[in-house]
């Protein structure tokens, strides 16, 4: 039914991105296998959701006041995929909520945070419309598009624990700190790969890598962001692009590289 209704939003291409499962039926066979637990969780959110955003996004503009979001936004169940995404519907870039996500990995006091990590990869799109993130650019954008919307939240929401803000895996500032030097290094030779194999090494849940954790490279780009942050603003950050930002980069992961 879900499919039918909106066939561009329920692919594989969409869905199983990062699921780590081997096509959309199993990946959904084994949602409906583990999901009951959390359906009244998922029930409470949505009927707060109409309320909440609003005043997130309201809150998001304080900071950035030059934000209007022009990208189509769903809220959906994401059969475990993703709690916020960013992907192509119908040729163009759309917001993506999986409200089943959302409320088995996170709580009330920290869903300010999320969304303001997805808030500003909308914003970022909307100042920098050429750039190219996410899967399919070169890894050093990916790095800064993760990095700087995970150092964002943070700073407005002081409230939120660094390991909320990162999310899963819990642990994974302490798994990636002594790793630091490796990480970064091999970031470093790989800036310019846009390989979908390298993007989930750094950025997906089910990396493949037994060396590496999931997702390092929210936490290594955290770090890039923070450092940035102590010559930059935010918005003065946010609007960093090209060679600028590529050697910005560049010499903070030499930095980290040379740091153990």
């Amino acid at each position: 039914m879900l499919k039918k209704r909106h066939p561009d939003v329920y692919t594989e291409g969409v869905l199983s991105i990062g699921s780590g499962a081997s096509d959309l039926n199993a990946q959904v066979t084994q949602f409906l296998r583990t999901i009951g637990p959390t359906i009244p969780k998922i029930e409470a959110l949505s009927r707060h959701l109409s309320t909440d955003v609003p005043t997130y996004l309201r809150s998001f503009q304080k900071t950035f006041p030059d934000f209007h979001c022009h990208d189509p936004v769903y809220f959906m169940v994401s059969f475990g995929a993703f709690d916020g995404a960013t992907r192509f519907i119908g040729g163009r870039p759309a917001l993506l909520f999986g409200v089943d996500v959302i409320a088995e990995v996170h709580d009330a006091d920290d869903l300010g945070a999320f969304f303001d990590h997805e808030l500003f990869h909308a914003y970022h799109r909307q100042i920098m419309p050429e750039a190219r993130m996410g899967m399919g650019g070169p890894l050093f954008h990916a790095l800064w598009e993760e990095g700087l919307a995970t150092y964002v939240s943070q700073v407005l929401n002081t409230q939120v624990s660094e390991r909320q803000i990162l999310g899963r895996p819990k642990d994974l500032a302490q798994r990636v700190k002594p790793l630091l030097p490796k990480i970064a290094g091999e970031l470093l030779q790989k800036m310019d790969d846009t390989s979908p194999a390298e993007y989930r090494t750094f950025f997906l849940g089910n990396n493949g890598r037994e060396d590496i954790p999931p997702r390092s490279g929210y936490y290594v780009g955290l770090l890039v962001a923070r450092e940035l942050n102590k010559m930059l603003n935010l918005q003065e950050m946010a609007a960093l692009q090209g060679e600028q930002l590529r050697d910005s980069i560049r010499k903070i992961l030499q930095d980290f590289t040379a740091s153990n």
